[in-house]
């Protein structure tokens, strides 16, 4: 899981270097890349790219390009550290499309967890220091994350972990053709360009990879706590290198955050404690 978090921080390094170039167009190559490093998996493995629910395979694809698409909105407008841990507020968002829409039960610590992780945004958001737009778009990003996941929840005994990381860019790439032909507002890169867009996609493969042997050996809970490391990547890289430096009250909300999201991951331990601690 460490090679994957340390993946996605690069990611978004070379993001912030593409700042010439729209979120659209990001995302367009970011698919390119992966669907055609995904294609050749599939087909070197002999694998069918025909599903068995291929309207909720699409369904991930287009939650996966939405929230694709506002991460990197404010991955260019925002600050490196602010934007992904907004985006680490997914985790909350999935719990609660999974209560809206599966029935699931949420615990009442996790409402607690909930209310914790919506102190910590307020902080971040320093009730106008970060354009409501960008901080909205961040948020959004997050819920379709979640929503994503759910969907691949429901698809884990009917399809492939490999066919469903190909219908993400299956689904993505013609809709940011169309979206680009429409507004004709593609620039052509440079080799330097090209240099950070390679690198984008490649760390988005290996980042994607990693994640998923990393969730299959261990447990989620577990796993889940680790790529909150990711939050230091995304502070230092911000820092040293795009000259970003947080004031101290994002940084409280920064790591009030972290906890809210932790003791709802960690939520059926601390409520089996908190019950034995009571008798």
């Amino acid at each position: 899981m460490l090679i994957a978090v340390f993946s996605f921080a690069i990611m978004n390094v070379s993001i912030k270097y593409l700042i010439d170039f729209s979120a659209m167009e990001l995302v367009f190559y970011r698919a390119l890349i992966t669907l055609l490093i995904s294609g050749y998996y599939l087909r070197k493995r002999g694998l069918s790219i025909k599903g068995n629910n291929t309207f909720l395979l699409i369904l991930r694809g287009i939650f996966g390009f939405l929230g694709l698409y506002c991460y990197y909105l404010t991955v260019h407008k925002m600050n490196l550290a602010s934007a992904v841990i907004l985006q680490y507020t997914s985790p909350i968002f999935t719990i609660l499309i999974a209560l809206l829409v599966l029935g699931e039960r949420v615990l009442k610590i996790q409402w607690f967890a909930f209310l914790i992780c919506i102190c910590g945004l307020l902080m971040v958001r320093q009730f106008g220091q970060i354009e409501p737009l960008y901080f909205a778009l961040g948020i959004c990003s997050a819920i379709f994350s979640g929503a994503a996941y759910n969907v691949i929840r429901k698809l884990k005994t009917s399809e492939s972990a490999n066919l469903i990381v190909f219908y993400f860019p299956l689904v993505t790439l013609p809709i940011s053709i169309v979206i680009l032909f429409i507004s004709r507002s593609m620039i052509t890169p440079t080799w330097v360009d090209v240099f950070w867009i390679l690198i984008m996609g490649i760390t988005t493969q290996i980042a994607q990879y990693a994640m998923t042997k990393a969730y299959q050996k261990d447990t989620a809970a577990r796993i889940s706590s680790i790529s909150y490391t990711g939050l230091g990547y995304a502070l230092f890289f911000g820092f040293i290198l795009f000259n970003e430096k947080p004031n101290h009250l994002e940084m409280i909300g920064f790591f009030i955050i972290v906890i809210g999201v932790l003791v709802n991951i960690y939520a059926n331990k601390i409520q089996k404690f908190w019950s034995v601690k009571q008798r």
